[in-house]
């Protein structure tokens, strides 16, 4: 083999690896970061957890899939003028390691 089908096979080998490596790297970052997502969910219920710092809750689970619910913290007054039975427009992101709130609205 010469050296100008060493330099061919060694830049073909380079463009594969750092193709498979973009990709894998994005798959890493997708597990850790998570992926975005938004679906609506509905206020099941209210809470209050006393401990450091006080705790006004709200349980809201997915409309659709009653096992995908999220428990949050929200201020007094937020907690007051929600409604159970109220349907809320959530953004977050969510993968194997992550399952997090980035806002919400109230649905129209």
């Amino acid at each position: 083999m010469g050296t100008a089908e060493s330099w061919t096979t060694g830049i073909i080998a380079a463009v594969i690896l750092v193709a498979l490596g973009g990709e894998a790297f994005a798959n890493v970052m997708n597990q850790v970061v998570g992926v975005p997502y938004a679906a609506a969910y509905e206020v099941a219920g209210k809470f209050t957890e006393r401990g450091k710092r006080t705790c006004y809750g709200l349980t809201i689970v997915r409309i659709g899939n009653p096992t995908d619910r999220f428990q949050m913290c929200v201020s007094r007054s937020e907690q007051e003028a929600t409604g159970t039975r109220r349907v809320l427009q959530v953004r977050g992101r969510r993968s194997r390691f992550v399952n997090q709130i980035l806002d919400y609205t109230e649905a129209q």
